[in-house]
């Protein structure tokens, strides 16, 4: 048997990092990614095998510039952009 952090979730980048966070429901493993550095932001991406929906920091929002306009109908743009 391979140790814990030597396991890999299928389709992961090979540098993928399994971590256990707790969340409401208890403890699952998700897998955390560097994502690709560029001029506008630096970030990680967490992956969960259980999870549907994206989600990021607010930091993370202000590094893109992103602008929610509408949040229960899921509506943002760029700052900067005509909505």
């Amino acid at each position: 048997m391979q140790p814990s952090h030597a396991r890999r979730a299928p389709d992961l980048p090979k540098d993928a990092i399994p971590e256990i966070y707790d969340t409401a429901g208890g403890p699952i493993r998700v897998y955390r990614v560097r994502l690709a550095e560029g001029v506008e932001a630096v970030a990680d991406a967490v992956i969960s095998p259980i999870e549907v929906e994206v989600l990021i920091s607010d930091r993370l929002a202000d590094e893109l510039m992103i602008a929610i306009e509408k949040p229960g109908e899921g509506l943002w743009r760029l700052r900067g952009r005509a909505p």
